[in-house]
């Protein structure tokens, strides 16, 4: 159940792993799922519901959904969107529980390693 979109760290943090002792290997960090393009929410959503995506790819298509309406989404929403299998929903939903609290952990541990690891929406 990987969600991760993989993109580099800057070279500022890059330079502070490397002079801190940690691995001369390319560190890479999570891109934060609210700041995912359309194709990276299609990605992800293709991925964990693939059973349906095919039926509502369209729907999220329609509405152009990013990865910052992506975490904004509830129950109600999706069922606006036409997303109206209550089993479906809870599917969806319970995938983008995990990613939420996913990002948010990643985004404490980065908080507690100091200043400039964190991402800003």
């Amino acid at each position: 159940m990987d969600t991760d979109v993989k993109v580099p760290l800057s070279r500022r943090q890059s330079d502070q792993a490397s002079s801190s002792g940690a691995s001369r290997q390319k560190h890479k960090q999570t891109k934060p799922a609210y700041i995912w393009s359309h194709e990276e929410v299609m990605r992800w959503f293709k991925k964990h519901c693939a059973d349906y995506y095919r039926k509502y790819a369209e729907a999220f298509t329609f509405h152009e959904i990013t990865g910052q309406s992506l975490m904004r989404l509830t129950d109600e929403k999706l069922e606006r969107m036409g997303i109206t299998d209550q089993e479906h929903r809870a599917d969806l939903m319970g995938h983008l529980y995990r990613l939420k609290l996913r990002h948010e952990g990643m985004e404490l541990r980065a908080l507690e390693k100091g200043p400039g690891l964190c991402y800003s929406g």
